[in-house]
């Protein structure tokens, strides 16, 4: 984590400008509206299901104040909440939570809708607080129809349990009010990209009824903790002793190819995307192993959750000692290859024999020791 946090304070100096540019015309922008209508689209996985949700929000800054209404893929309410001067938690990207004034605590999909919009909108001191920190520009891409600018705000928090963020946030160029937004996570060694959000309208200083955002639904739930899932257990699809499914994978000149066919000997097929530092960590220490140098181990690289142009930018300059292949659908995390193998966290890595069985698998990259560890040396 301390390498990557390093690389961003130099990818910081180098583009801090214009990153600076666009948060103070952000603030200046933000600071002239006191409350928000949007409506929100985003695919959240639910297992191997894929669901796009729709939530139209309201925020408020003065007094404090949220309301959302996320409807599911049938178009039925899904879950609604309110905020009324409430306590928000974010636990680094964990799902939020609201207390509200009656003491009922919710924990649903609506809220973190709700409290992500209000960071976005009416969080004034989260932009300012970016401006002294860590803060990059990365690139201009469109977004609907609207060209906007990405920039990278960095969250570390410190020992005994580090952990660090970074919220990329893609503002308009013409409003200057976001866009989209998305997070990446580190912690202990492990990288996590979210869905991504997409803005699909705004409205500044709307016209509301008088309980727009006091009508808090007596239907809100609260949810049942979540259970985390064990770092030694084997992602639901594919399990020890099972032989690796023959799925479509394509090379990085786009040509196809089947992973079953990579495995023609003792293989490490691990998930990586261009983004991700631990990943690129754990590439680069692979290719100083004696098996991998000596050719007794095969190492298939397989890009995800990134564009393709990406994952081909990064190939093209990258060791060739490693056998790079890429996921037909990369840019989906719903795509075949992540169904059986639920890259959901990467690096990850699934270690098979010569007859393409699979004989362990681990998430995240700890170092070199790490790494000979897992592969038995």
């Amino acid at each position: 984590m301390v390498a990557i946090v390093g690389l961003l304070c130099c990818a910081s100096l180098g583009q801090g400008n214009k990153a600076a540019t666009v948060l103070n015309e952000v603030l200046s922008t933000l600071q002239n509206k006191s409350s928000f209508e949007l409506k929100v689209r985003v695919d959240l996985e639910d297992g191997k299901k894929v669901e796009t949700h729709s939530a139209l929000i309201r925020v408020a800054r003065d007094p404090r104040r949220y309301w959302c209404r996320d409807h599911s893929p049938g178009g039925d309410d899904f879950a609604s909440v309110a905020g009324l001067d409430a306590t928000f938690t974010d636990d680094n990207g964990a799902r939020q939570k609201t207390k509200l004034p009656d003491e009922r605590v919710i924990v649903n999909l609506a809220c973190s809708f709700g409290i992500y919009a209000y960071d976005l909108f009416c969080d004034l001191d989260r932009y300012r607080t970016a401006l002294g920190g860590i803060a990059f520009f990365v690139q201009s891409e469109e977004v609907e129809g609207h060209m906007c600018d990405i920039v990278g705000i960095v969250k570390s928090t410190p020992a005994p349990d580090p952990k660090s963020n970074i919220r990329y946030i893609w503002f308009d160029t013409q409003t200057h009010l976001p866009r989209a937004f998305q997070v990446h996570s580190f912690v202990r060694g492990k990288s996590q990209l979210s869905s991504r959000w997409t803005i699909d309208s705004v409205v500044a200083n709307p016209a509301w009824p008088s309980n727009a955002l006091t009508d808090v639904p007596a239907h809100a739930f609260v949810a049942q903790p979540e259970t985390k899932r064990a770092e030694s257990q084997v992602p639901a699809g594919i399990r020890n002793g099972d032989r690796c499914p023959d799925l479509a994978v394509q090379r990085p000149d786009g040509s196809p190819s089947s992973l079953r066919a990579s495995l023609k000997k003792r293989t490490l097929v691990t998930f990586w995307a261009p983004w991700c530092g631990p990943c690129i960590q754990e590439m680069k220490a692979l290719v100083q192993l004696p098996d991998v140098i000596n050719g007794k181990l095969n190492v298939v690289a397989i890009g995800v959750q990134d564009s393709k142009q990406n994952i081909r930018a990064f190939v093209a300059k990258a060791d060739k000692r490693l056998h790079y292949l890429m996921d037909p659908d990369a840019e989906r995390a719903s795509s075949a290859l992540c169904q059986v193998f639920a890259p959901d966290a990467i690096p990850q890595a699934y270690l098979f024999d010569s007859k393409g069985v699979l004989l362990r698998h681990w998430v995240g990259f700890t170092g070199m020791a790490g790494l000979r560890k897992e592969l038995g040396h």
